[in-house]
């Protein structure tokens, strides 16, 4: 009895053993956590076993409480009101990094342009048009020289300076929530907070994590998710800055947020997105801005002589890319519309004049089949180069299937349009005309489509990697 005691405890403990292993061996799930915070739309994918939404949520809040100007009673709106208090971690900790990369880009970032960011609509606060006395004027309560900090205390040289971390909270938040999973010892994981993104260790796939950068075409509403490129990365941060979301006309000009601390105007540059990536979110967030303001030149100059951040930029400007795709839209519209006026006689595209050897008819090339690779992705034209072929090859069968079934020499010698005023219209010359009417309005969007994409590209065309 003894022993058959023993060898059942022997067997629930080798169980117990295989058991713990398979555990310990098992592959943790990646959760993914949704929701909305600062005005934006964050995503959180991480690799663990359990649900951390409520403490990612807590997090969120406790660091808006800090550095949310649109919150009246966070510590930032509080300084702008200049109360007696001791900031918290979160304030000084994005303060004094701030003030780093303002020396750093010597002005070009800087978190005191919230007095002219209202002036001009885009800020926490609205205010008239500005106009030149007034940015002037703006301009004297402006710069990161005129304000300190001591003991945890917001000094200001002048009462009516106000600060604005927008341009840096957003990434910082994301550093956040990644020390956030660091703590709990979390290796895998990715943060995206509006569009800024810290990642660490490996995707689902376990490959690199892939982080796509938007086109910059204006979309005030954020509709348009068109991808320019798309990086793999790990271990880092990521911040896109770009004047193509949140801008607005005004007699015919445009207007974006992006505000030059040093002149007190929206930036001209040719700058349409810029993309930092660093070692912190909030590093990569602040230079983002910081470039948009400096311009492509200025910006490079940075960037090549720091070697601990990359950066993408997508610009605009007269190069050699864009001259030949002017080139091509030229040459190429003239020529689709050349096919389209020939489409217009149906005996130009099915006759009995067509057909040759083996009476078998002859298939136009038409040239705007070779608009396909313009309309694939801006990375993917070369790739996408067998398209007009296959196209063509599509045209030939349906031709082919047509003369198979309708004839090749008999039926297609009648002219549509003036067997209709004979008055021999029959229902299958009216199904042919159907189909010729498909096709050449298919033709006719297609090709407003590629000349509107060639626009586009002619426009943004350049672009950029530095490092």
């Amino acid at each position: 009895m003894k022993t058959k005691k023993s060898f059942l405890w022997l067997a629930f403990l080798i169980l117990a053993t295989i058991w713990i292993l398979v555990r310990h061996n098992q592959q943790v799930g990646y959760y993914s956590v949704k929701g909305l915070v600062f005005g934006t739309v964050y995503k959180i994918t991480y690799q663990h076993d359990g649900d951390l939404k409520p403490e990612i949520e807590a997090e969120l809040k406790r660091f808006d409480q800090s550095l949310s100007p649109f919150n009246d009673s966070s510590v930032i709106s509080r300084v702008n009101r200049n109360e007696e208090l001791v900031t918290d971690s979160f304030f000084q900790k994005c303060f004094h990094r701030s003030m780093e990369i303002s020396r750093e880009t010597k002005g070009a970032f800087d978190i005191t342009v919230a007095p002219l960011a209202n002036a001009w609509g885009f800020g926490f606060k609205k205010g008239a048009f500005p106009d030149s006395l007034m940015i002037d004027s703006l301009l004297q309560i402006t710069g990161y020289e005129k304000v300190k900090m001591d003991n945890g205390k917001v000094i200001k040289q002048d009462p009516r300076t106000m600060l604005s971390c927008s341009a840096v909270a957003k990434g910082y938040s994301v550093d956040v929530i990644a020390q956030l999973l660091d703590r709990k010892g979390i290796k895998n994981y990715m943060v995206d907070i509006g569009g800024e993104v810290v990642v660490k260790g490996k995707n689902p796939s376990k490959g690199l994590w892939r982080i796509g950068i938007n086109k910059p075409i204006d979309d005030s509403l954020a509709v348009n998710q068109d991808l320019q490129t798309i990086l793999e990365i790990t271990d880092l941060g990521l911040a896109t800055s770009g004047n193509y979301r949140n801008y607005y006309y005004k007699d015919g000009k445009k207007y974006a947020h992006t505000i030059d601390p040093r002149t007190g105007y929206p930036v001209q540059h040719n700058i349409l997105s810029s993309t930092v990536i660093a070692k912190d979110c909030m590093t990569a967030d602040a230079l983002a801005t910081a470039f948009m303001v400096m311009g492509l030149e200025e910006a490079e100059a940075f960037c090549k002589a720091d070697t601990t951040i990359d950066a993408y930029f997508i610009y605009s400007g007269e190069n050699g890319a864009a001259r030949v795709l002017w080139w091509f839209v030229l040459l190429g519209g003239l020529v689709c519309l050349t096919g389209l006026a020939g489409q217009m006689d149906w005996a130009h595209l099915l006759t009995a004049d067509a057909v040759q050897l083996a009476r078998w008819p002859r298939v136009p090339l038409y040239a705007e089949y070779l608009f396909w690779p313009l309309l694939a992705g801006y990375e993917e034209p070369r790739s996408m180069s067998w398209l007009p072929w296959l196209t063509f090859l599509a045209q030939a069968g349906l031709t082919a299937g047509m003369c198979l079934v309708f004839g090749a020499a008999d039926y297609p010698a009648q002219e549509l349009l003036r067997a209709w005023s004979a008055d021999v219209f029959s229902r299958m010359d009216a199904l042919l005309l159907l189909i010729w009417l498909t096709c050449a309005i298919f033709r006719t969007g297609f090709l407003c489509a590629a000349v509107r994409t060639v626009w586009q590209r002619a426009v943004q065309c350049g672009k950029g990697a530095v490092k």
